[in-house]
């Protein structure tokens, strides 16, 4: 972002795209995600802790393995709002549809956060969603935020976008991969409303 001042400042937006293949993330199929990678620090070798999207967002709100959840660690979001940050959730609340056990805790308080936003979206009426979250966070002098965005387009059933009938299933994924692309570069230009600057972390 072209923000000046510290990120000591800065507020913290996460942002997950489900079921999204490492090697989409290219100019041909993602070209806003992949220029913003360019301009960006980038990690070559990531790894899931779990092939399940509950435990995985789970492990990654908390830095424990998915094994290590029976003392229900704080989350990220506790941490910060224990520092008068506000935050915010934005995922469909099918995530956890294989959760329960140590996982329910984190779905019923929705990792913790002052609000959330749990309704099933496609990835612009989602964007439309959180940059609504930060005019109103500008307009009640703006605290420094921390909200997670988790795009769900990727996994299926895909959505046939502008494909023809009888796509082919990649095809439809591509055309969901797309619109993922599309509404992050909406998101990062609508998130220049906020003064301070912004961490924009996506994985």
């Amino acid at each position: 972002f072209a923000h000046t001042g510290s990120l000591a400042d800065a507020h913290l937006v996460l942002v997950t795209v489900d079921a999204l293949r490492a090697d989409r993330l290219r100019p041909d199929r993602m070209p806003a995600l992949a220029a913003l990678a360019a301009r960006s620090v980038t990690f070559t070798r990531a790894y899931a802790t779990a092939p399940s999207t509950a435990a995985s967002i789970t492990s990654l709100m908390t830095a424990r393995h998915p094994s290590r959840l029976d003392d229900r660690p704080r989350t990220l979001a506790e941490w910060l709002r224990s520092e008068g940050w506000n935050t915010a959730d934005f995922y469909p609340a099918g995530l956890f549809y294989d959760g329960g056990g140590t996982l329910q805790p984190y779905a019923d308080a929705h990792f913790g956060v002052a609000w959330a936003d749990t309704r099933t979206q496609p990835a612009e009426e989602l964007t439309d969603a959180v940059l609504a979250r930060a005019r109103l966070a500008a307009a009640h002098g703006e605290p420094r935020s921390f909200f997670w965005v988790h795009y769900f387009d990727p996994h299926e059933p895909y959505e046939p976008h502008e494909l023809p009938a009888g796509a082919r299933a990649v095809d439809r994924y591509d055309a969901e991969v797309r619109a993922v692309d599309r509404a992050l570069a909406r998101l990062v230009d609508g998130l220049a409303v906020l003064a301070r600057p912004t961490l924009l972390v996506v994985t």
